[in-house]
């Protein structure tokens, strides 16, 4: 009434808590769930079905448990004083939580233990560290069943049994990724078979991915001017996307696992985080410890911010979202991951169907959903047909139509010809001039004759075809797909009757050998008409069939032209550019930093003594530093080389040493000369010819 627009879902998901859904027909907007939940008695919130999820972290001595909201807070199992409970993380199908504790204490053994979720108070200690241990990080690996842990004082992610047996190396973390830091924070991925580390101090914090199963394939995930500590990592399957804390930037971030941009999420300059040291997500909240102080911020709908919790607490360390669905199953995560359901997911074991919403129907596409039209007023409130005597001899004409009953489909405007492929109706005969008595359209139900109740024309005849108006007539729930008779009178005494039936399910030739198209057939009123999807375009000697974009065009119809540079593919569909090795930038206009090579720029350099880099194959030029030579330019000149890639022969005689940087030679005892290639002269000796003489009598001083 106002005439301003409706908002609906753009404005904070609708204020929906995980899904918003947009009525065009009812010109407004709902919330729903995920599978697993039910919609709260608000109409915006999701009641988890299975349990409710609480937050588990370590503090001062002490390993806690606490509701989402604050509340009911307890210790799940102590270790005294001077220990902490620094890596935590749990189990749900075993109700264990697993953790590292003492690790900055000089007088408790560190160890790895475990205790039950339910707060026994009590633990067992799965496995000794050793002293120089410390482990910051642990994941339980709920797919494979495995601990995975990180140490930093060995720079090193281990993984073992339950129970602390068989443990193994899974990736040691070298210098070329530490620059000079150290391994802070750690989370996993099973389902992509994927770990993601973080590294803190340095000259170069990053965040890193690498396979889970053996720690290969180590990639940057994550650089920027604004990372500066992250300590913390922990992955929102829903929103698909890595969450960290910063302790020196005091934020809280996201990236999606695809990649992309980063969001910042929370920082200090507008909100309360300093030195965060924890951080975990569920549904539509992430939480974060600060020091003694639980916080929790629902990013979604950009609510709450403030602590949960304070003053109880010590040394906050290591935080998780205890809850089922934080270890989802094969079929739940496919829900997640795949996101193709328009609005329903249902996981199976190892997959997922789709299904809608009440008030809508699923497409034959499987995934998406379209909205069940509202009833008008005067179909809701018409009446049935009240059933007539059927007139004797109503279809017996001079002739009818002979080919069947076929069946022609409404259309969308008004004064239109019917459409359908199976019969003519007229079988080409001419109808000019013949008229439709009303009183005589029938149409049939369960062998009884009923008239048709208009009070207008419906239909009309002309030439050799039928043609239809007043659509909106309410009649039309009454007579699709049903059997119409219609008793024309023509010019003299000709009179038929023609059989057909209406439907307003229009025929679709995309059904059959896809109407003739290569790629997308669409059904326009009954015709094929063939598209392509962004990166193609249809051919000038073919309509039907679709030809790839030319390798400097992309998107629909291929209208779009690539800004690639540097050699770099340019992707038929997007446009994004693909670099070539050695190359960076939305455009691939940008060479790797110094220190960085390769495909995404993503290979560490291994050249030494400030040797340059190739930005595309990381070979190192040696011709830029002296005195060294070799693949990393790392290995020193021979005896008698020296310079640029050692490649000058040294000049130096009588056993004296060429300087492989410059060339210049270190005389023996007894020689002299730019190349010693000279005795020391009468009356000199020794090393640099320094030393006088002491013979007598004439007689000879050696030169040595």
């Amino acid at each position: 009434k106002t005439g301003r627009k409706c908002e609906g879902c753009s404005i904070r998901n609708g204020g929906c808590q995980q899904i918003c859904i947009t009525s065009t027909l009812r010109q407004s907007f709902f919330c729903a769930c995920h599978a697993n939940y039910s919609l709260g008695t608000d109409t915006r919130s999701c009641v988890n079905l299975n349990s409710t999820a609480f937050l588990l972290f370590g503090d001062y001595g002490v390993l806690r448990r606490i509701n989402p909201d604050g509340t009911d807070y307890h210790n799940v199992a102590s270790g005294g004083y001077f220990t902490y409970f620094q890596a935590v993380d749990f189990d749900y199908a075993t109700s264990k939580a697993f953790f590292a504790m003492g690790q900055y204490s000089s007088t408790k053994t560190k160890l790895i233990g475990s205790t039950t979720l339910s707060g026994s108070t009590t633990y067992t200690t799965i496995r000794t560290m050793p002293s120089s241990s410390v482990v910051v990080s642990m994941q339980v690996d709920w797919l494979n069943r495995k601990l995975i842990y990180l140490d930093q004082g060995y720079n090193i992610i281990q993984r073992s049994e339950f129970d602390g047996k068989a443990l193994s190396n899974v990736l040691t973390i070298s210098s070329a990724y530490l620059y000079g830091g150290k391994a802070s924070g750690m989370t996993l991925d099973p389902y992509d078979n994927k770990l993601y580390f973080s590294v803190i101090n340095g000259n170069s914090p990053r965040i890193f991915s690498a396979n889970l199963n053996d720690g290969k394939g180590v990639a940057v995930f994550h650089q920027s001017s604004g990372l500066k500590a992250p300590n913390d990592l922990d992955i929102d399957f829903e929103e698909n996307s890595l969450m960290w804390t910063d302790y020196v930037a005091n934020s809280v971030e996201a990236k999606p696992l695809a990649g992309g941009a980063s969001q910042l999420l929370r920082h200090n300059n507008t909100n309360l985080v300093y030195r965060p040291l924890g951080v975990a997500t569920f549904e539509e909240s992430v939480w974060y410890l600060s020091y003694n102080r639980v916080y929790r911020y629902r990013f979604k709908t950009a609510q709450d911010g403030t602590y949960i919790s304070s003053g109880a607490f010590r040394a906050l360390r290591s935080l998780k979202v205890v809850h089922p669905l934080k270890q989802p199953g094969k079929g739940y995560h496919a829900c997640l991951a795949n996101r193709d359901c328009a609005q329903i997911c249902i996981p199976q074991t190892n997959s997922y169907t789709c299904a809608c919403r009440s008030g809508w129907m699923l497409a034959a596409d499987g995934r998406n959903c379209t909205e069940i039209p509202l009833p008008t007023v005067a179909n809701a409130t018409a009446p049935p047909p009240t059933p007539p005597v059927c007139p004797s001899k109503v279809c017996l004409g001079s002739f009818h139509n002979l080919g069947g009953v076929p069946t022609f489909y409404i259309p969308q405007t008004t004064d239109t010809q019917l459409k359908g492929s199976t019969a003519v109706l007229f079988q080409n005969r001419n109808v000019t001039g013949c008229s439709e008595i009303l009183q005589n359209v029938w149409y049939d139900q369960v062998g009884t004759c009923y008239q048709l109740p208009v009070t207008g024309d419906i239909f009309y005849a002309t030439g050799n075809k039928i043609f239809v108006r007043n659509l909106h007539s309410p009649s039309w729930n009454d007579v699709e797909n049903r059997t119409i008779h219609m008793f024309m009178q023509c010019s003299g005494p000709v009179r038929f009757c023609v059989r057909f039936r209406v439907t307003s399910t229009i025929p679709d030739p995309c059904l059959l050998s896809n109407g003739g198209c290569s790629h997308t057939c669409t059904n326009d009123m009954g015709t094929a008409t063939c598209s392509c999807p962004a990166g193609m375009r249809v051919t000038q000697a073919n309509a039907t069939h679709c030809q790839v974009c030319p390798s400097n065009k992309y998107g629909v119809n291929c209208s779009s032209t690539c800004t690639c540079q540097n050699g770099a593919a340019c992707s038929a569909v997007t446009g994004a550019c693909t670099c070539t090795p050695g190359y960076m930038g939305t455009n691939c206009q940008n060479a790797c930093t110094q220190g960085m090579f390769g495909p995404g720029c993503t290979q560490l350099c291994t050249c030494k003594n400030s040797a340059t880099c190739n930005h595309v194959d990381g070979k190192c030029d040696c011709t830029s530093i002296l005195g060294y030579t070799g693949t990393d330019c790392n290995t020193p000149c021979m005896s008698d080389r020296f310079g640029a890639n050692c490649t000058q022969p040294c000049q130096c005689q009588n056993g004296a040493a060429c300087n492989r940087r410059t060339g210049a030679c270190a005389c023996t005892d007894g020689y002299t000369g730019t190349t010693c290639d000279q005795k020391c002269p009468t009356g000199k000796y020794g090393a640099g010819c320094v030393s006088t003489c002491q013979c007598q009598n004439n007689a000879d001083c050696n030169h040595i």
